[in-house]
């Protein structure tokens, strides 16, 4: 079967999106018809017009889908040697723009998940200032990565970015497990995840998605 719904964007703009749960029949393929969710429409209409999806808004944060506007962003922004191997060895190609295109055109698509961009939001606007990187790498189970910029550490972004990425992937991705990866040294990111933890576990986080730290 397969069904088009007309999706409103924020613009005004409406984009129709094909869901079908026959292969390769549609934008968006599923095999539970109550997977079909306005937050997983919206995604598709905006990949489908080449437009980056929002994943997730705090009072003081918002993160969203990468886009090629980002890239002067990322280029300016620096981290040390540990610090990106743990976000994954192969960020710093988000910083050319021939591998930030494919990154935004396969990632997103294959994955429904990857790195986004974060931001620190204003009440006039979302994307104020750039802060950094935050999401989940392909693991087993998936792993929850964040990078901020220098200046911007030590204000409690990490937490409350790790918590509404964890809360998306469990709502609208599904996930049952996540992990963060810590080596034992690192005694700040230590601290972060496990506030991140203690935060999740004691809000309810989401009963099927449980949070492991790995060091």
């Amino acid at each position: 079967m397969t069904k088009t719904y007309e999706v409103p964007l924020e613009d005004g703009a409406r984009v129709g999106v094909t869901v079908s749960d026959e292969p390769w029949r549609g934008d968006v393929n599923v095999t539970d018809w109550e997977a079909v969710t306005e937050r997983l429409l919206l995604r598709a209409a905006c990949r489908k017009c080449g437009r980056p999806a929002p994943i997730a808004e705090t009072e003081r944060l918002f993160l969203r889908e990468l886009s090629m506007k980002d890239l002067p962003a990322l280029g300016q922004f620096e981290l040390s040697e540990r610090e990106s191997r743990f976000l994954g060895g192969d960020w710093e190609g988000l910083k050319e723009a021939t591998f930030l295109r494919r990154y935004i055109e396969t990632q997103y698509a294959f994955f429904d998940y990857g790195l986004w961009a974060l931001f620190r939001r204003t009440r006039e606007a979302r994307e104020a200032q750039f802060l950094g990187l935050v999401g989940f790498s392909p693991a087993e189970p998936p792993e929850l990565g964040y990078a901020l910029r220098r200046e911007q550490r030590g204000q409690g972004y990490a937490t409350e970015a790790g918590l509404a990425a964890l809360r998306y992937a469990a709502e609208e991705l599904g996930f049952r497990e996540a992990q963060i990866r810590v080596a034992p040294e690192n005694r700040a990111g230590l601290a972060a995840a496990e506030k991140i933890k203690e935060q999740w576990n004691r809000a309810g986080g989401a009963p099927q998605c449980r949070l492991f730290i790995q060091r």
